[in-house]
């Protein structure tokens, strides 16, 4: 449902702020997988190196059933660097 999104979308944010990284998010959009719905939702994020590397351990340890799709990551200057990620959610099924 949508609020099952927003509460994912939120949760993300939240750590995103904890985790002192930048966070943009790319147009989610709902697909349908082996009659599941997922969320699929791409981030940009830009901080340290050691900031953006523990946000993305965060991503792949989220108490929700997902996947991370695609990771690219790119020094940006001496001190920033911003990481791209597409991270597939089943936003109805949380992991126990």
């Amino acid at each position: 449902s949508q609020s099952d999104s927003i509460d994912f979308l939120n949760y993300i944010e939240a750590e995103a702020e904890l985790s002192g990284v930048e966070l943009v998010t790319n147009s989610p959009t709902e697909i349908e997988k082996d009659g599941n719905t997922y969320l699929s939702v791409g981030y940009t994020l830009k901080g340290s190196l050691s900031r953006v590397e523990g946000f993305v351990q965060k991503l792949e340890h989220i108490p929700y059933v997902s996947q991370l799709q695609s990771l690219d990551i790119k020094q940006q200057s001496a001190n920033v660097w911003q990481a791209n990620v597409v991270i597939e959610v089943n936003v109805l099924n949380y992991e126990k």
